[in-house]
């Protein structure tokens, strides 16, 4: 019997709400177990599936497994394709490709006819590490590469069609509490990462990050006393009645005696017993010898032989302390010697931690050459970022400085910056229109939809009156919340523009903006490796860590780049 439980998923600080979250299929669920149980998932274990819920429960999977998850959701047709291998000592990698087919659209005319096919969809790639850091905590993380994508095919012009990318985090634990860990509890953070960003930088959305706690608990049936009790006895008999060597049974000394052939059973281990021998020898030192108990001796336990001969070496029992005692402390100073010798083994997290912090650290402790390769790559990366941020920052002042000595300088004499739509819009409308079209006390919105005031006061027509091409009466509602509309989202005489004969500078300012965001979707993409190589070095120090205290012995990996060849070599110290 299995109980579960699971606090519903909460949201970190500062992010925004669920539907202006980007990624949105990252929250959709995956398995028909976890879908089965309600979606209480954090804290079960042994399934692949695991890995979207909670990737430490990846921790007990016992055996190789290759699944194949599909679902029709409302939102489109979910598939997962997961493989995962566990390995004793190391823990369980694996990954999965998680494809999210939202359906193909239609683009249509004015008259109704289709001119272009829409293709939006989702794919999410995915590595997974779990392990079993104590006998009562498991740890497991995933590496997500996300991406969505919007193909198009026909008449696609003037459609942002376009693919956006970014990278993401789950973290999670399981803690198992009491005498076999009937009672599990689960902690997982998922879908930690960065503003997934489709088109420009400034209107990335942020991913749904949740924070997930549950617990399972296993309600185990015991047999009856009497069963158990009866179950004991037969235990008992027999072990009383196993055999050794190839002969008969012996049975309870203290019940039954019987006779143990030496020729028929012969014994393959040496019992040493201390007694008291029925005849001994006596030496010039008059010291009791060591000797054979000949005929009639006196064994314990009431075995003897057929013969008449002992079959079990006897020593007296004040020597064998003696001996024992000089032995011990011969044992002792050569382990205390030997600790010397040795330097003490560091804790298996330690370098792990350190290569979480400085990739390929945990390497170099551990004298491993890879970790110059994890130093290499971060120095890389990051200069990579910097290189491509400061580019996107540079595009960014060009394409503002173009907009105000073109574009706006005519309009408004100080110069001011706004949001980043502002300037989206410039790339959109030549003109922004005036604001007010009277020049008299009463207030006339744009009339011209093809300047950006005259779109956003057709779009408040068609929203708020019956006809667009009708107006109401203008004390009516219907008229006012059509003009409050036109109000709250039309351009000031403040940030007006025009790129009117500039048309040369109108494409070069759209360059410049389409540079900026690319050079930012680089650098977000930079980030998202040097996430990657800070998780992947401190798993390989982690890994490489518990192979070297299960062994305990050295254990290393060295790599080996030489010109048209590459050599990977383990060894393990004897």
């Amino acid at each position: 019997m299995i109980v579960l439980s699971n606090i519903p998923t909460v949201q970190l600080s500062a992010q925004e709400p669920p539907l202006n979250a980007g990624a949105l299929f990252l929250v959709f669920p995956v398995g028909a177990q976890a879908v089965g149980m309600g979606q209480t998932a954090t804290a079960s274990a042994g399934r692949g599936e695991a890995a979207f819920w909670n990737p430490a429960g990846l921790a007990t999977l016992a055996a190789d497994e290759f699944a194949l998850h599909s679902a029709s959701l409302v939102a489109g047709k979910s598939n997962v394709l997961a493989a995962y291998f566990p390995s004793r000592g190391i823990g369980v990698l694996g990954g999965a490709v998680y494809l999210v087919d939202y359906g193909d659209l239609d683009r249509t005319d004015i008259n109704g006819n289709t001119i272009a096919r829409i293709a939006p969809r989702n794919f999410e790639f995915l590595a997974s590490y779990a392990t079993n850091l104590t006998g009562s905590f498991a740890f497991g993380i995933n590496y997500k590469l996300v991406q969505f994508r919007v193909d198009c095919s026909g008449d696609c012009r003037d459609f942002p069609a376009g693919t956006g990318a970014t990278h993401a985090l789950d973290v999670g634990g399981q803690f198992s509490v009491g005498p076999g860990g009937p009672l599990r509890i689960g902690v997982a953070v998922r879908n930690i990462g960065f503003r997934l960003q489709v088109q420009n930088q400034a209107q990335a959305d942020a991913l749904p990050t949740r924070l997930a706690v549950g617990a399972l608990y296993e309600v185990r049936q015991f047999h009856h006393r009497s069963r158990f009790r009866s179950g004991l006895r037969r235990e008992a008999r027999r072990r009383r009645r196993q055999s050794l060597g190839t002969g008969g049974a012996v049975g309870d000394a203290t019940r039954r005696r019987h006779r143990l052939p030496a020729a028929r059973a012969p014994a393959r281990r040496v019992c040493v017993r201390p007694g008291r021998i029925e005849r001994t020898q006596r030496g010039p030192w008059c010291g009791e010898w060591l000797a054979w108990c000949r005929s009639r001796a006196r064994v314990p336990y009431g075995v003897r032989s057929a013969s008449g001969q002992p079959d079990v070496f006897l020593v007296p029992g004040h020597i064998l302390m003696r001996w024992s005692a000089c032995l011990a402390f011969l044992g002792t100073l050569g382990s205390a010697a030997q600790a010397q010798r040795q330097e003490p083994p560091a804790s298996v997290l330690v370098r792990p931690l350190a290569s979480l912090i400085l990739p390929g650290t945990g390497q170099l402790l551990a004298h491993q050459d890879r970790g110059a390769v994890y130093i290499a790559a971060e120095v890389y990366l990051l200069s990579r970022y910097l290189q491509l941020h400061h580019e996107a920052r540079v595009q960014a002042h060009r394409f503002q400085n173009l907009a105000f000595d073109v574009a706006r300088h005519a309009f408004a004499p100080i110069r001011r910056d706004t949001v980043f739509e502002y300037y989206e819009q410039m790339e959109r409308f030549a003109e922004s229109g005036s604001y007010d079209a009277d020049p008299g006390p009463a207030f006339i919105p744009e009339g011209d939809p093809a300047t950006y005031n005259g779109s956003v006061w057709l779009l408040a027509r068609r929203t708020f009156w019956e006809d667009p091409n009708v107006p109401p009466d203008p004390t009516s509602p219907q008229y006012w919340r059509a003009l409050e509309f036109y109000q709250a989202r039309a351009v000031g005489p403040d940030f007006a523009w025009s790129w009117r004969n500039h048309s040369l500078e109108h494409e070069v300012f759209r360059d410049y903006i389409s540079r900026s965001d690319n050079a930012f979707r680089r650098a977000q993409n930079q980030v998202g490796l040097l996430l990657a190589n800070h998780v992947l070095s401190a798993v390989d120090a982690l890994i490489s860590a518990r192979m070297t205290a299960a062994a305990r012995r050295g254990a290393s990996m060295r790599t080996n780049l030489m010109p048209g060849r590459a050599e990977i070599r383990f060894s393990l110290e004897f």
